[in-house]
């Protein structure tokens, strides 16, 4: 039996306020058949299904149909975790790059600084001078370019999730409240 199935028929006789003992009488099973159905490690056939669903004061097409939702409610949400587990990964590699690239960002400045500051017997031109600093500072405009790729990319995600959230799980809650 389904999973998914077993549940509903359990909650549909929770709902109605039914203890294990009193629907077996009412279905004319044994407990233990029956607590066996609601914990899904049984099939049932389709004539005890239309039993059971009589029992509950619904129809077959009902529960098969929550059973149904209660699946994808549970795949969504797998889905949801994965998503999540994966977007988490990415933004621990991105804290790990910017972090990175703080500190490239300090040495180059550092170095720039240390250029400007040094005697000019390290660099005997100041032609020399010149193509060391536009080196670093292509270099420094590069890392500060990385960061606020990385800073843009966060925000989308952020704007993403939200959408995501708005368009997608809100709906679902709605259709199946």
């Amino acid at each position: 039996m389904l999973p998914a199935l077993a549940t509903i028929i359990r909650r549909r006789r929770l709902e109605q306020n039914l203890s294990l003992e009193k629907f077996a009488k009412l279905l004319g099973v044994t407990l233990e058949f029956l607590s066996d159905l609601e914990s899904g490690e049984i099939d049932i056939q389709v004539s005890e299904l239309y039993e059971i669903a009589a029992s509950l004061n619904t129809s077959c097409g009902e529960l098969t149909e929550q059973a149904e939702l209660l699946t994808e409610a549970k795949e969504f949400r797998q889905y949801r975790m994965r998503r999540k587990l994966t977007t988490l990964k990415q933004i621990s590699t991105l804290q790990r790059q910017q972090r990175s690239l703080k500190n490239q960002l300090e040495r180059i400045e550092q170095q720039r600084k240390n250029l400007i500051a040094s005697d000019q017997a390290a660099y005997p031109s100041a032609h020399d001078r010149r193509f060391v600093l536009q080196a670093m500072e292509k270099r420094l405009t590069l890392v500060k370019q990385l960061q606020e790729e990385q800073d843009r990319f966060m925000l989308r995600y952020l704007a993403n999730r939200e959408t995501h959230a708005r368009n997608i799980v809100t709906p679902y809650l709605v259709a199946r409240g």
